[in-house]
């Protein structure tokens, strides 16, 4: 009894903590006593996969009356963004010129009284926010380069999409 405890304890010290919580081989363990070393093995036909840790989902963030999401760098977080992008009438994508996402932008949207209607510190690679009709400013700056002023307008039947490119 004493080997079976010291082999289940070092089996859980050895998984990576993503394992623990999401294993990549379930089912029980077989534990076979022999007097050498004990022999573990696993009945792998339940397998769930590759043990990746899922994305979370994406949180529909708030600034005043603006709805807006941010996010897209990983494939399972992009898939969300684009799956919500027809509640968002203003898109914005941040990249490097050779197409690398940026996601360390500081983003800003003033009406056009010059008040700020959106501030986000770390916007990227995607920006999705719901505007009022209006004239709007959007303020764009990545560390280490000139800031990005953009007059735009929004109406009830046309949106604003952008992509802008920073240099890395």
């Amino acid at each position: 009894m004493h080997n079976r405890l010291l082999v289940l304890f070092l089996i859980a010290c050895a998984t990576p903590a993503h394992a623990q919580t999401e294993p990549t081989i379930s089912g029980s363990p077989t534990i076979s006593d022999s007097h050498d070393a004990p022999h573990i093995s696993y009945d792998a036909s339940f397998s769930r996969g590759s043990g990746a840790i899922p994305a979370l989902p994406l949180e529909i963030m708030k600034s005043g009356t603006i709805r807006y999401i941010n996010g897209g760098i990983s494939d399972e977080e992009l898939t969300q963004v684009k799956a919500q992008a027809n509640h968002y009438n203003m898109h914005i994508m941040l990249s490097a010129p050779q197409g690398e996402y940026i996601s360390n932008v500081r983003l800003r949207v003033l009406a056009e009284d010059a008040s700020t209607l959106l501030d986000v510190a770390e916007a990227g690679p995607y920006l999705y926010a719901q505007l009022p009709a209006g004239k709007y400013t959007l303020e764009t700056t990545n560390p280490g380069e000139a800031a990005n002023s953009i007059s735009f307008e929004i109406t009830a039947r046309n949106g604003f999409t952008k992509h802008i490119t920073y240099n890395q």
